[in-house]
């Protein structure tokens, strides 16, 4: 049977809590690709590897070109205007967190045997809905629950301008009035017959733009006019206010007609990154691109503008455990890891952005319990020891 049809109970395993009857000495295997389950029954479990999730801020900047940029100037006499659409990201702030998730290199297997009469003996496995093995014999555990990998972007189509500039889409026809001249001649006399004949025919730019330029003189009269008191009408200040504040959002709506819009967004990105070992150490490892025009981009995609991390552990696993248990070894006792202890630190553009120390499980090594050990309690972040009980 393959790994992948062995991994399979994991799937099933909807209940935190895991009963299971063991008879006599335990019979704990590191499954490997070549593991052949067999004819023994018992139950998989994983150890965590921890995620590194950095959660980016970013300034989204869209600059979408006026309609009417090309009469910015000489209509209005607008020269700083906003010629081409362009979109600009700049980072404003970086977070980093651990999560973790089933290690592939990390499953096991505990064998039931039939040395020994039913009942003999028992031990109780407590498991994530994940698979992640968080210790034995615990009659009480609060499992802890992580989010997954989220991107949100409120993206801006500048092909469709029609949304960002409320006065543009006014009526696009106008009223055409032709005159026909019919001319009756009878002996000397003549008689011109007039017909007048209305049709709708589609408005042309310089027709929108000096209805626009029209609209814009006729608000700052009529603001000029609310504020000398024209209608001779006792206006109390907050009418007068309110009144004065529309003119002026009409007024800007229209100008941006010309001169553009700008639109400031704040978009949020959290990626996940899986650190092997090679990441350990000084050198700054490249994990995705962070582009003034682009945004957030993959490796494959990225340019010079790259995201680094840099991951120093501080030794403490070196002294303990095993860097790995063999896959494919039985083990005498229940598996747990012994993380190491990391500074993490991340930096963009030459600056570094975020310092953190956290515990990386995959960094560290893998333990196991002297046998007849088997209640214990593991961290769900890390694999590593929370409590276990010895009887002496």
């Amino acid at each position: 049977m393959q790994l992948k049809s062995a991994l399979r109970p994991l799937v099933l395993m909807a209940c935190l809590l895991w009963g299971l009857q063991l008879f006599a000495q335990l019979n704990v295997v590191h499954v490997g690709s070549g593991f052949n389950q067999g004819d023994y029954k018992g139950v998989y479990f994983t150890l965590p590897r921890t995620i590194l999730k950095i959660d980016l801020v970013l300034d989204k900047v869209t600059k979408i070109q006026g309609p009417y940029s090309d009469y910015a100037s000489k209509s209005l006499g607008l020269n700083n205007v906003i010629e081409r659409n362009i979109t600009t990201y700049r980072l404003r702030s970086v977070n980093l967190s651990t999560l973790p998730e089933p290690d592939p290199q990390q499953v096991y297997f505990i064998a039931r045997t039939e040395k020994a009469s039913r009942g003999e003996e028992s031990l109780l496995l407590s498991l994530t809905g994940s698979g992640i093995f968080l210790g034995a014999d615990i009659t009480k555990l609060e499992e802890e629950q992580y989010t997954g990998f989220v991107t949100t972007d409120h993206s801006i189509d500048p092909d469709s301008i029609e949304r960002y500039f409320q006065f543009l889409a006014e009526r696009n026809q106008g009223i055409k009035i032709d005159t026909i001249t019919r001319k009756i001649t009878i002996d000397t006399t003549t008689i011109y017959r007039y017909t007048y004949k209305r049709r709708l025919v589609e408005k042309s730019v310089d027709q929108k733009v000096k209805e626009a330029l029209e609209q814009i003189e006729n608000i700052r009269l009529n603001r000029f006019n609310v504020l000398t008191g024209y209608q001779e009408v006792a206006y109390s200040k907050e009418a007068m206010q309110y009144m004065v504040d529309q003119l002026d959002k009409m007024e800007q709506e229209y100008l941006d007609l010309f001169r553009g819009k700008i639109i400031h967004q704040t978009v949020n990105y959290s990626y996940q990154y899986i650190p092997g070992t090679e990441d350990a150490g000084e050198e700054w490892v490249p994990v995705f691109g962070l582009s003034e025009r682009n945004g957030f981009q993959g490796l494959k995609d990225a340019n010079d503008e790259l995201f680094y991390v840099q991951m120093m552990g501080t030794g403490v696993s070196q002294f303990s455990g095993t860097p790995t248990v063999g896959q494919g070894r039985s083990l005498e006792g229940l598996p747990y890891r012994i993380p190491e202890r990391v500074m993490i630190s991340v930096k963009f553009k030459g600056k570094v952005h975020e310092v953190m120390r956290a515990d990386i499980a995959q960094f560290g090594n893998v333990a196991v319990l002297p046998a007849g050990i088997t209640k214990m309690n593991l961290y769900p972040l890390t694999g590593g020891i929370k409590s276990v009980l010895i009887e002496y």
